[in-house]
């Protein structure tokens, strides 16, 4: 007997860039589509750009706007003070822009952050073909409150250098977590979004055992010393509760996102994306476990680049989450190094997370339009073969 596993989706999800034009000097990755030329900003494009997601089949999107591009304040070692209002007006006008037209077209909007460690800079090449160096409000307001390594390195000293393509802030500072929590929500909030996503930012460098090397700020080292009466540089980097030290910087800001979300007079989602489900997620400080004990989140977007184990670990975390009154989500990473590259890969990947008992299924890495090619993200196209197979 053939399974109908398309009738069985109750909600479609892409994660993605929207595809229009990159703005022009700067290769700005996949946020490009907020950065875009003001041609790409006609009501016409708007349209045009929710029409596509809707006709692809998804109830609801969840566009990236991590990085923060409209908030760029240095690029290499010039200070573009005279633009930056102007700018930060534009970069929320447009997503406000985006979250109406989606709405007018029936869609679902949650607004992507990767604020695991909190960017403050990250090199990019330009049209020219020379690296710089973009360094963001938080960056530009708190140097002194980037985390540093073992060595006691500053994460941003060091992409300064020309080290490293990303620098992070710290999450220990009170001051670091309120900026990053005042700028999600209130993105979010002014913009009518209905939800807030949020990832671990990825790039961070690992040790051979996979745990993130920063996070040796004073104070996540002193509350430790004083817990526990051991100096953190005399343990290991994995050492358990060195490690679960660590996350809980990162729970402190999840925390606060939740409180200020709940102070708000509507309601908004909180969703986390939880990726690398083979590795223990305290590596990358992304307790996503705890949050869900704690009921600081609705939802947990589940991501994979493999079938591999993904049918069980799905069911286990369903069971789990389900018991908390958490929503689960299943999502295919389809972009580079995913195994979910071609239309009868992402249509079993589908069939993976329905056979787990979870009917909200989320395609991560679509590329809408031609305009603005990334070679990580595959084409709306294979999405639409795959669709036609999931039966």
């Amino acid at each position: 007997m053939m399974i109908d596993f398309h009738a069985q989706v109750k909600r479609w999800s892409c994660c993605a860039s929207l595809g229009v034009p990159y703005q022009s000097g700067c290769v700005t990755r996949h946020h490009g589509w907020l950065s875009a030329r003001p041609e790409g900003w006609t009501e016409a494009a708007l349209r045009e750009m929710v029409a596509r997601v809707r006709e692809a089949g998804f109830q609801e999107v969840i566009p990236w706007t991590d990085y923060a591009p409209g908030l760029i304040h240095e690029i290499g070692n010039e200070a573009q003070s005279t633009s930056v209002a102007d700018a930060k007006d534009v970069f929320l006008d447009r997503i406000g822009r985006f979250v109406e037209a989606a709405h007018r077209a029936g869609l679902k909007v949650q607004l992507y952050f990767a604020i695991g460690t909190g960017i403050m800079a990250s090199a990019r090449v330009h049209d020219d073909g020379a690296k710089r160096l973009h360094v963001n409000e938080l960056g530009v307001k708190y140097p002194q409150y980037s985390t540093r390594d073992r060595s006691g390195r500053s994460s941003l000293a060091l992409a300064k250098r020309g080290e490293t393509d990303l620098a992070y802030a710290s999450l220990a500072y009170p001051d670091v977590r309120s900026w990053l929590a005042d700028y999600v929500v209130g993105t979010a909030a002014s913009s009518g979004a209905d939800g807030i996503q949020l990832e671990p930012t990825g790039g961070a460098p690992l040790d051979e055992k996979g745990v993130r090397l920063h996070g040796y700020d004073d104070p996540t080292m002193e509350a430790f010393k004083q817990r526990y009466g051991r100096d953190p540089m005399s343990l290991p980097n994995d050492e358990e509760a060195w490690v679960n030290a660590r996350c809980e910087e990162t729970t402190k800001l999840v925390r606060e996102v939740r409180s200020r979300v709940a102070s708000l007079n509507r309601h908004l989602d909180l969703t986390i994306q939880c990726h690398n489900l083979s590795r223990d997620p305290k590596t990358f400080f992304w307790p996503w476990r705890d949050w869900v004990a704690e009921g600081l989140i609705d939802a947990c977007y589940l991501k994979s680049t493999s079938n591999k184990g993904f049918q069980e670990v799905l069911s286990e975390a369903k069971t789990w989450c389900e018991q908390r009154g958490v929503r689960i989500s299943g999502l295919l990473d389809t972009k580079t190094y995913s195994s979910f590259r071609t239309p009868e890969d992402i249509a079993q990947g589908v069939r993976t997370v329905l056979r787990a008992g979870i009917t909200h299924v989320t395609i991560y890495g679509l590329a809408f339009t031609p305009l603005a090619p990334n070679p990580k993200e595959i084409p709306v196209e294979h999405w639409l073969a795959a669709r036609n197979m999931i039966v």
